[in-house]
């Protein structure tokens, strides 16, 4: 089959389990049982087919992108959970997936239940109960309901029919259905044959193949006019604008048995309680013969709106209200009343146009239109024929929908087909496989030939409906004695109703049907890489090369020699083991020696400049494998944290007492005083050295110093002569005269004295004394 081949519908609206059936039919209209993925693309998705093959570019990726994606998508919300729910779940499980995805069978199927309204109203209930009523106004054709309250509601609108509305009898010109108090769709009678769609009050243009999406509702009306309303929980209308009159069709889901009232009765199966007034009271009848059509019209007045309950949108620009359009004084002409009022030969002529039907004949008579009796009749007999297609079933096939077969290996299926309405059945089937063949009561055989994919489809026909069964194909295909894993299965290219089983090979073949060597390295790994070698089948198994040095095993499993532990290692201090061999370490303050690792050697710490370990100030000393700090002379403290200096000068006895104590960073220094020198700071004998004092003086040391005294005859800082013969300093006597030296004087008798110059005695008295310029010396003033 080819995409173009089928068609698919899904549900509109979810269950109340939130779930929603989809449905693929052939186009012959035959229903598709069995898996769907080769239907793809999925309803969700649209699809230009032709834009698809007439573009080669967008061909390559639909075929290899976008399919395989939607594939991928179908098979992980569609096909999995199926699987895991049905197949391997239990039926708890599988009954929880069938509410969200119910199956496309028709077992257990009941189906939708049609009432129409047609003509000078004709209404045919839910039930198949079909009277007539002339009531004028507006009235409740049917309430759903559930356990909380209504939950549709459709009311209708009639006039009076026939030329100027005058005539005796009545049609349907407006129609309003209601979902949920939510969406509000209304039918008005446009002209003869045309209508005017409202949605909750507004007008709204309807173009023929486009659809509506509203809330719970969809609207779309067809080429023929058509106009059709379907809502969700599986209630449809359908509505006609023909020769000034609507026709309907309303559809409800089986679900609503016994949760219905109005025009259209109770919907149960039970003809005999449709004739029910609004109150709940039965109208009697016997489900054969109805009941005189003046209590029947009595029954349809109680069904009357009223202003509070009516769904209508009235024109108040109009002044239209509800009693603008329900006149309750208006009485019909009934059935009986217009056979003994009309002549014959009008009669006649409408029994002839009508070939017998009663409201064929009653609208011709009540309105003088054959065209509108005949219409009348075509929507009845058209509305028989819908509904006796809805109650036909078509034929139930039962038999496996999936075949397992070997290639070369013949399998026969049996299957048959049950048909609700007995029709008798005939079996066909569809497929592209010369390989295959049915009988016609359903004797199904495959030979298959060959490993290609093909499709089979069986075909029950009962000469009105016929149903498809679209077989998923398992093929197995395996050799060298492998058996088929019909269970696990490969599907192949865009066939997803036929796949390839799995093979369970034997050991020492592989493949997807066995037929290639098993390479036994795959699943087998040696210790060494790459050192596996496969036996070839048929033989089984796999050799490894020997274990690496320093191990031992078989070479699969190799386990580490531990020399360090069999104590054959060659190292001084510390042996580590290692996979395949071992290492030499050293001791904390030793390292490996760089030209021979089994030895160790000091680490001298004090040598490295790059992290010196002690702190500063001290003096690092190495010893075998360790060292230790000191603090360097002068310095105190932790050696390995902080060595602070040493004030030596806080020992006041440190240094002499004639020296002054200066701190050194890590020593200190005994500074002499002025005077004194030498490691004891003694005293400085000046005179035997450098000393200051003039030459006409004499140095005389003292403790820390020395002085200098002038030498006799001496005086001042400069110690320069002393002039005694001026400052009468001499001790010369009279009659002498004093003469200054350096450093000394002389004294000298004058002329005519004799003497040593401090005594001089004169010989002449008569002498004249010589006159000084200085005084001299008064020995004895008076």
């Amino acid at each position: 089959m080819t995409l173009n081949n089928s068609f698919t519908y899904q549900s509109s609206f979810p269950s109340i389990y939130g779930g929603g059936t989809r449905c693929y039919y052939y186009s012959s209209g035959s229903l598709i049982y069995g898996e769907k993925e080769r239907f793809l693309p999925t309803p969700w998705t649209s699809v230009n087919y032709w834009l698809w093959w007439s573009d080669p570019q967008l061909s390559q990726i639909f075929w290899k992108t976008t399919l395989p994606q939607l594939t991928n998508q179908y098979q992980v919300n569609e096909v999995d959970p199926y699987e895991n729910c049905c197949n391997s779940g239990s039926p708890y499980l599988c009954y929880l997936y069938s509410l969200k995805r119910p199956r496309d069978s028709c077992y257990g199927y009941i189906p939708p239940k049609i009432g129409f309204f047609f003509g000078d109203p004709h209404i045919n209930t839910l039930d198949g109960v079909q009277y007539t009523f002339n009531g004028l106004g507006e009235f409740t054709l049917v309430n759903v309901m559930d356990d909380n309250g209504t939950i549709f509601t459709l009311q209708g609108r009639t006039a009076r029919a026939g030329t100027n509305a005058t005539s005796q009898a009545t049609n349907f010109v407006a129609l309003a259905a209601d979902i949920s108090n939510v969406t509000t769709i209304e039918w008005q009678l446009s002209n003869e044959n045309m209508t005017i769609v409202m949605i909750n009050g507004s007008v709204i243009p309807l173009s023929a193949g486009n659809v509506t999406a509203l809330s719970k509702a969809t609207l779309e009306i067809t080429s023929e006019g058509e106009v059709n309303a379907n809502f969700e929980g599986g209630i449809s209308l359908s509505v006609t604008a023909k020769l000034g009159a609507l026709s309907f069709v309303t559809t409800l889901d089986a679900s609503y048995q016994n949760k219905t009232e109005g025009l259209l009765g109770v919907f149960n199966g039970d003809k005999t309680d449709d004739l029910k007034y609004s109150n709940g009271t039965v109208l009697s009848y016997n489900g054969v013969k109805l009941p005189n059509e003046s209590l029947i019209f009595d029954m349809g007045m109680t069904w009357k709106t009223t202003p509070q309950n009516s769904i209508f949108t009235y024109n108040s620009t109009n002044n239209e209200s509800w009693y603008t359009y329900n006149n309750n004084s208006f009485v019909p002409l009934f059935y009986d009343e217009l056979l003994l009022t009309t002549n014959e030969t009008l009669i006649n002529s409408a029994n002839s146009t009508c070939k017998g039907n009663n409201e064929c004949i009653f609208d011709i008579l009540s309105t003088g239109n054959f065209a509108l009796g005949q219409a009348t009749l075509g929507t009845l007999n058209a509305a028989i024929e819908q509904s006796s297609t809805m109650n036909n079933f078509p034929p139930n096939i039962t038999g496996p929908s999936t075949i397992k077969a070997a290639l070369n290996t013949q399998v026969t299926v049996s299957y048959t087909a049950t048909d609700q309405n007995n029709d008798p059945v005939v079996f066909s089937v569809l497929t592209n496989s010369a390989d295959v063949n049915i009988t016609p009561n359903g004797l199904l055989t495959w030979n298959p030939k060959s490993s290609d994919p093909i499709n089979i489809t069986i075909q029950a026909n009962d000469s009105k409906a016929v149903t498809d069964l679209a077989l998923t194909l398992v093929l197995c295909n395996c050799s060298n004695n492998s058996s088929c894993l019909y269970d696990q299965t490969i599907t192949l290219s865009n066939y997803m109703n036929f796949k390839m089983a799995g093979c369970n090979c034997s050991a020492a073949w592989t493949g997807m049907y066995c037929n290639e060597d098993f390479d036994g390295c795959i699943e087998n790994k040696c210790y060494v890489n790459n050192s596996c070698n496969d036996t070839k089948a048929p033989g089984v198994g796999f050799t490894c090369d020997a274990c690496p040095n320093g191990m031992t095993g078989d070479g699969i499993q190799c386990a580490d020699i531990d020399e360090c532990y069999l104590n054959i290692s060659s190292c001084e201090q510390i042996c580590n083991n290692i996979p395949e061999r071992y290492s030499c370490s050293c001791m904390e303050g030793y390292q490996v020696n760089q030209t021979n690792s089994s030895k160790c050697e000091d680490i001298d710490e004090c040598s490295n400049s790059t992290i010196y370990p002690c702190a500063n100030n001290t003096v690092c000393i190495n010893t075998p494998g360790s060292y230790s700090c000191q603090c360097m002379q002068g310095y105190q403290g932790n050696p390995t944290l902080l060595c602070v200096d040493i004030n030596e000068c806080t020992n006041v006895s440190i240094c002499p007492n004639t020296s002054t104590c200066s701190n050194t960073a890590g020593s200190y220094l005994c500074n002499c005083l002025p005077g004194y020198s030498g490691n004891n700071c003694t005293d400085i004998n000046e005179c035997e050295i450098n000393n200051t004092c003039s030459l006409n003086s004499i140095c005389t040391n003292t403790i820390g110093s020395y002085s200098c005294y002038c030498k006799t005859g001496y005086s001042g800082d400069n110690c320069t002569d002393i002039d005694e013969c001026a400052n009468y300093q001499n001790d010369c006597g009279s009659y002498s005269q004093c003469i200054n030296t350096i450093g000394s004087y002389n004294c000298f008798c004058v002329s005519g004295y004799t003497g040593d110059g401090k005594q001089c005695a004169g010989n002449n008295r008569n002498y004249n004394k010589p006159t000084y310029n200085k005084p001299r010396k008064c020995d004895s003033c008076g």
